[in-house]
């Protein structure tokens, strides 16, 4: 079992490579907050995935 908080932190750490593909593609004014439903969403995913991993233990 794994607590919120660390889980948490855990699917934020693995958020970061993503976020940084999807800034990197979506640069300049006019694109700006074009990608952060993606990366809320991948954050959201990982975080699922992460709860599901530890709770069947593996």
């Amino acid at each position: 079992m794994i607590d919120d908080k660390t889980q948490a932190v855990i699917a934020a750490l693995l958020t970061l490579p993503v976020a940084q593909k999807i800034l990197e593609s979506v640069h300049g004014e006019k694109y700006q907050g074009q990608g952060m439903p993606e990366m809320v969403d991948t954050y959201f995913r990982l975080k699922k995935l992460l709860k599901r991993r530890f709770d069947e233990g593996g």
